[in-house]
């Protein structure tokens, strides 16, 4: 099941470094590069809403102080159209109706995407990550033409099984629950996001 240590052996490999045994505690420059690559590729990616960090449906409670928070790991909130106007800040929501974080009651039928930890993350978006921190890394070490080609190959191919694994699950979703056709084909698929579902 393709583990972080795994990833950062494969980073390693192919900058022709020795592999290592562990990534915790460990002051190597290669490793701690690779490390880095992988965190910032995991969070790029779940920048887009995909089918396994999304959830819909959500109700959003108040907090005695008529607040609404919300957990560290979330990447967007979306509500229904014609609904309350929303920001981000942290862990709170700002309501922009009001210009304040007070609200009038609970936030309903809200769709939201996490950001998941590795361990939490299918296979298929593991590889896309772990082959994404690998053009990274070679790019800023080495700089090998001819391995960022082998490289951006890999990759390709791990983003289209990634990306099928995607449409499965969205034509389930779209016969099982029509609210998702319009969750997982709606406009917040950027065309400047070059992890979004194309079609």
């Amino acid at each position: 099941m393709l583990t972080k240590l795994e990833a950062v052996n494969a980073i390693l490999r192919n900058l022709g470094v020795s592999s290592v045994t562990t990534i915790d505690n460990i002051a190597n420059p290669d490793v701690q590069a690779a490390v880095d690559a992988l965190e910032t590729k995991r969070k790029t990616i779940q920048a887009t809403s995909w089918w396994f960090n999304t959830q819909e449906g959500i109700t959003l409670p108040l907090t005695v102080d008529n607040e609404i928070l919300i957990a560290n790991n979330v990447m967007q909130v979306n509500t229904p159209d014609g609904g309350i106007d929303v920001i981000q800040h942290g862990t709170r929501l700002f309501n922009r109706d009001t210009n304040s974080y007070k609200f009038d009651a609970p936030l309903t039928d809200i769709w939201m995407v996490y950001v998941h930890t590795w361990d939490e993350l299918p296979y298929s978006v593991r590889e896309v990550i772990q082959y994404s921190a690998m053009m990274q890394v070679q790019s800023d070490f080495e700089g090998d033409q001819e391995k960022l080609n082998q490289v951006e190959g890999q990759l390709q191919g791990a983003f289209l099984t990634m990306k099928r694994e995607h449409v499965r699950n969205r034509k389930v979703n779209i016969y099982s629950n029509p609210r998702s056709a319009r969750l997982l084909t709606g406009p917040h698929y950027s065309n400047n996001n070059p992890y979004r579902i194309g079609g």
